[in-house]
């Protein structure tokens, strides 16, 4: 419940960024043209969201790799498979897999890991979308993305 409740103020937060006009969404490390391409597709409200991640990220565990923080930039790349809005995202968080497009949305890091492992990112970034990191990476990841 406590993990529901909290999505759902990021959700609300997402709403209000995506009222913003003019915020900066440019990425604060390097990315491969492919990665680029996924990360221009992503939502803007996403993209902030994936930024104020990063910079937790990097307080965090300073020095961290590109190659892992490609992957904190990233993590939720596979949330553009879904099509969901604001209403819908929330939605899903509360109610669970009951739709299809609810279903994507919920299962963003496995579809996020097998976009950029199929795209050629580092094993380090794919691998971190996936969950599938050091114990110590991903606990710093997660605490970054639930402030």
């Amino acid at each position: 419940m406590a993990r529901s409740v909290h999505l759902v103020r990021r959700s609300i937060r997402w709403f209000v960024d995506s009222r913003r006009v003019g915020v900066p969404v440019a990425p604060t490390v390097a990315l491969s043209a492919q990665e680029s391409r996924h990360w221009e597709g992503m939502a803007v409200q996403d993209r902030l969201h994936a930024i104020r991640v990063l910079a937790r990220f990097d307080a965090l565990m300073p020095g961290a790799p590109d190659e892992v923080r490609r992957g904190v930039l990233l993590h939720d790349v596979g949330k553009n498979a879904s099509g969901l809005g604001f209403i819908s995202r929330v939605a899903a968080t509360v109610l669970g897999p009951v739709r299809p497009s609810w279903r994507v949305y919920l299962d963003h890091e496995r579809i996020g890991s097998d976009l950029l492992r199929s795209s050629g990112s580092a094993d380090a970034t794919w691998r971190l979308v996936r969950g599938d990191a050091d114990q110590a990476v991903l606990r710093a990841l997660h605490r970054a993305d639930d402030e």
